[in-house]
Parts: C-alpha cells; sequence; structure tokens
C-alpha cells in the first residue's frame, strides 16, 4: 500500500473514531496521527522482515516448516479479521494490545541495552 494512502486511511479512521472536539483539539489529535503513523511504519517493517526470514527458511530446504507457517499466519489472519468484524471497538482493542506488547518488547530491550552497556 503506498504511504499517501496510508496517510488517507488514518485520517479517516481518526475521524471516523473520535469525536469533533477531540479532532479539534491540535496537541492530541496530532500525538494520535504521530502514533498511527508510526505504528504503520513499524508493522511494514516487521512485516519485511518477517518475508526475509521466511525466504531465508525456504532457502534452507525446510519445505515443511514453510508449510506449517503458512497455516499459522492463515489461521492467525482468520483469527484476528474474526475478531475484528465481530466485535464493536476491536480494532482499538487490538491497537491497545500491539501497543502493550510493542512497549513491553521496548522495556526489554533497554534492560538488555544497559546491562551490555554496564558491563
Amino acid at each position: 500500500m503506498c504511504s499517501v494512502c496510508s496517510c488517507h486511511d488514518v485520517h479517516l479512521q481518526f475521524h471516523s473514531l473520535l469525536s469533533a472536539d477531540t479532532v479539534n483539539h491540535k496537541p492530541s489529535g496530532q500525538q494520535v496521527l504521530a502514533v498511527s503513523y508510526q505504528l504503520q511504519t513499524s508493522l511494514a517493517e516487521a512485516n519485511a522482515r518477517l518475508k526475509k526470514s521466511y525466504e531465508c527458511l525456504a532457502a534452507e530446504g525446510l519445505p515443511e516448516a514453510g508449510v506449517q507457517l503458512d497455516a499459522a499466519y492463515n489461521e492467525a489472519c482468520a483469527g484476528i479479521s474474526a475478531f475484528l468484524s465481530g466485535e464493536k471497538g476491536a480494532a482499538m482493542a487490538l491497537e491497545c494490545v500491539n501497543i502493550t506488547a510493542l512497549c513491553a518488547l521496548n522495556k526489554r530491550y533497554l534492560m538488555m541495552e544497559a546491562a551490555a552497556l554496564s558491563e
């Protein structure tokens, strides 16, 4: 997806999910848009890394692992799609879960980095 299209999608989601008062409040509105753009960038980078890892796995001659990964990926996509389509506010909940996971990973990374610097 092109970056301009992503920007328009984020902008539309922002206006559809938040009230006019929140949208017109510049600092929080800009913060929400900035976080959303950062999340999309992180997602694109993670997808690129996953694709590269998958290609490496396939190059190593492990076709049965590739089939298992495909099945797990398809099952995860189906589960996420069902959740998003079946629950009101599911997109916001999924974003919160992702942000929480990213914060936990960031905290671990910072802890490991601090431990490496202290040695």
